[in-house]
């Protein structure tokens, strides 16, 4: 008997927004190379998609009872 899976993916959900203050950290992405740029970015795309930041939050310095 073949059975048959379809397997439909939603969005990821994000549970936090990344906010900047004023234009102090476009001014620093501005000057940063091309793959450091994307390393900036993929870490913030971890930080607004992880639900629980309880295991990066000592490596990324977040403090996780801010954004509760």
């Amino acid at each position: 008997m073949k059975l048959l899976y379809i397997c439909s993916m939603s969005e990821k959900q994000k549970y936090r927004t990344v906010i900047f203050y004023k234009e102090y950290f476009q001014r620093f992405f501005d000057k940063q190379t091309k793959k450091v740029k994307a390393k900036i970015v993929w870490t913030f795309t971890l930080i607004e998609d992880m639900q629980s930041l309880k295991h990066i939050s000592s490596i990324l310095r977040i403090r996780t009872d801010c954004m509760k």
